[in-house]
């Protein structure tokens, strides 16, 4: 009897030991694994921080390690995302400041070149002279606009983008734009003109930033369009609440995967001819800034070769406006 309760102890015993064994055979080749596949990860976290996000983790187990790695992966992907946007906005940058620097040198140089003519007696005839001066006011003009645009994309930058709001006439703001490019759409030889509908009362906005949003796609529409073309804008009512303002020009048009960027702060379309053409990249990034802060979008159609149309509503000033 008692040997076989010896027997039996010994047993159990023996089992027990085999369990244990077994069950630390498994822990240390399930730490093992765990181990080798945290430095796998660890090891290319440091990949990342030194040649940048191009690793990625593959998926194993489909465990909770791997779960991690994707998150990882996705982290990952992030960072490349955002490091090819401050990559292609640093080239942006850089191409702007050669703009700007483009920009004001050249009507600068022209007002110089008039006013010194003008001071050194050289032209005798009036209708020169009066030719010279409305030059010298063209150039100003272009300094001026440019300094707006610059104005403004700062208080964008900074939060600060105010608009005073208030009832206006929005055919008197386009007969003005119109009244102003007139002479820069002579000089490329665009027909300019407007076509206003009925509108029943005033629309509600800032005039002073809608004037601004108008003038810079009217100026687009007219550098982008060639000799003999034309440039338009027409307002008319689409709803009992609002009215369209669109700008329609014959130009060279905007392909579909450019229409997208339009509206990036420093992108050019064309940019070795868009040099040529004067501006600098910020026009149709301050027009999205400006609809924004009306609760409206830029509505682009365009087809290369033929043409393009910008459009924006804006809504009635109510009663109580």
């Amino acid at each position: 009897m008692i040997v076989l309760a010896s027997s039996r102890g010994t047993l159990v015993f023996e089992s027990l030991a085999s369990a244990f064994l077994a069950s630390g055979i498994v822990y240390f080749a399930s730490a093992k694994l765990v181990s080798d596949r945290l430095q796998k990860a660890d090891g290319l976290i440091a990949e990342i921080q030194d040649t940048g996000p191009d690793p990625l983790f593959e998926a194993e187990r489909g465990d909770e390690i791997d779960q991690l790695m994707e998150r990882i992966n996705s982290v990952n992907d992030s960072v490349k995302d955002n490091l090819s946007t401050l990559r292609r906005m640093e080239s942006y940058r850089k191409d702007f400041l050669g703009d700007i620097s483009h920009e004001l040198k050249t009507p600068i140089f022209a007002v110089r070149g008039f006013a010194e003519t003008l001071i050194d007696g050289a032209v005798d005839d009036p209708e020169v002279r009066i030719s010279f001066l409305e030059k010298i006011i063209q150039n100003a003009d272009r300094l001026g606009s440019l300094a707006e645009d610059l104005n403004a994309i700062t208080s964008i930058e900074t939060g600060e983008l105010k608009m005073e709001m208030t009832p206006f006439n929005i055919g008197s703001t386009v007969k003005d734009v119109v009244s102003q490019l007139e002479p820069m759409a002579a000089g490329e030889n665009v027909k300019l003109s407007f076509k206003i509908g009925p509108v029943e009362r005033p629309v509600f906005g800032d005039p002073v930033r809608i004037h601004q949003v108008i003038r810079n796609l009217a100026e687009n529409a007219i550098k982008y369009t060639g000799s003999g073309g034309f440039t338009e804008i027409v307002v008319r009512q689409i709803e009992a609440s609002s009215v369209r303002v669109s700008v329609i020009d014959s130009g060279i048009g905007i392909s579909p995967e450019n229409i997208v960027r339009i509206t990036e702060r420093f992108f050019r379309v064309e940019r070795s001819r868009a040099r040529g053409l004067g501006g600098t990249g910020l026009g149709l990034a301050i027009v999205k800034h400006i609809l924004a802060a009306h609760d409206q979008k830029l509505k682009v159609e365009s087809s290369v070769g033929v043409g393009s149309t910008f459009a924006f509503d804006l809504t009635f000033a109510s009663a109580s406006e």
